[in-house]
């Protein structure tokens, strides 16, 4: 869990970027996902219920030149008084030219002696995206086609080797 105290009002932020550049001909293949969740908590102050402190993550994919290829982010706007975690989650296929991944959790808070935006069970994945299955249907049709054509020429072949020795006997 992570918790980020900051003087009222005032946001915090932790960022952590993450290096992918070891899987870049996949990537720019179109061949890998992210598969991204993270729970978060945000909290009213209960003598001040309209003030929430509040709990944002925001995920940017960036090519090697930093620039932002695509982006997602999440707020919790639960604005309760007792802890309540909300999880949140995203996978999509990471855009061509991503070289890393770069995760900012920001809280803010509006009242009170400590924050109370929380995060927790950050995670990301990165996982390969198999052949379609139409490849594979494709694959195997073609492969029976053929097998059909050779046996069906071996067939007439055989007939025609069988035809011209009845007419020697």
């Amino acid at each position: 869990m992570f918790l980020l105290a900051a003087q009222v009002p005032y946001t915090q932020t932790l960022l952590q970027t993450i290096d992918v550049s070891g899987n870049s001909i996949k990537i720019d293949a179109g061949k890998i996902k992210s598969i991204f969740g993270i729970e978060l908590q945000s909290r009213a102050d209960p003598a001040a219920p309209s003030y929430v402190d509040t709990a944002q993550v925001d995920v940017s994919f960036l090519a090697g030149d930093k620039r932002v290829l695509d982006s997602f982010f999440f707020v919790d706007t639960s604005n309760v008084t007792l802890p309540d975690w909300n999880f949140f989650s995203d996978t999509r296929l990471l855009p061509s030219a991503t070289r890393s991944i770069k995760i900012l959790l920001t809280t803010g808070r509006t009242i009170g002696a400590s924050s109370d935006g929380f995060f927790d069970d950050v995670s990301l994945q990165l996982s390969s995206i198999p052949e379609p299955a139409a490849v594979w249907l494709f694959s195997s049709g073609i492969i029976g086609l053929l097998a059909f054509r050779r046996s069906k020429s071996l067939l007439l072949h055989l007939h025609k080797a069988g035809a011209s020795s009845k007419k020697i006997i």
